[in-house]
């Protein structure tokens, strides 16, 4: 049996909850250098719960992108994470949307970086074009 990877707790991850969610080490490591340790604290305290949330999940997007598709064409990888979020929204998704914490089956995948796109309270699944201009750091069109 292997041991359980350290998590950490990210206060605002889903301002519906009302309550911060752990993360995996690794991923909650990788959002802090995204957003830089300070400018996380910034964004969650200060930005409203739409935009923290879209900040999330973009994150995440992000990290999935660069884990599970490194050095493939940007449409390719939105392509791809489009039709993975697709599934995981119609068949995971309703039974997941309770949960507290990434189910165990989820490590080490796609889907764990999925659910906490989903989690984030952000709209998903996305379309192709908006995934495009997430995974080149766009922001998005209002």
């Amino acid at each position: 049996m292997q041991p359980m990877p350290k998590r950490v707790s990210v206060p605002g991850l889903c301002a519906s909850a009302g309550a911060g969610h752990d993360l995996p080490f690794e991923l909650a490591l990788w959002l802090e250098r995204a957003l830089g340790a300070v400018g996380l604290r910034q964004r969650i305290g200060n930005g409203g719960p739409p935009e923290r949330a879209n900040e999330i999940r973009d994150a995440v997007l992000r990290a999935l992108a660069q884990r599970f598709y490194p050095g493939v064409p940007v449409s390719t990888q939105a392509a791809r994470i489009r039709a993975r979020a697709d599934a995981y929204a119609y068949v995971e998704w309703p039974r997941d949307r309770e949960r507290t914490q990434i189910p165990a089956r989820y490590r080490g995948t796609p889907e764990e970086y999925l659910w906490a796109a989903f989690r984030s309270g952000a709209p998903m699944p996305l379309p192709t074009r908006v995934l495009r201009r997430i995974l080149i750091g766009m922001a998005e069109e209002a």
